[in-house]
């Protein structure tokens, strides 16, 4: 089953897809870098 979590609500923020297939969502200007959204695989 395919989730998410968090929020798109960060105009600042950058989407990465992840060599694993997964999509994550970064907030560029928080120090350190914040996930706020994803998605992943239940195992």
């Amino acid at each position: 089953m395919l989730w998410h979590s968090g929020t798109w609500g960060n105009p600042d923020a950058t989407l990465v897809v992840q060599n694993d297939g997964n999509v994550v969502l970064y907030r560029e200007r928080a120090k350190p870098s914040t996930a706020v959204w994803y998605t992943g695989w239940d195992r």
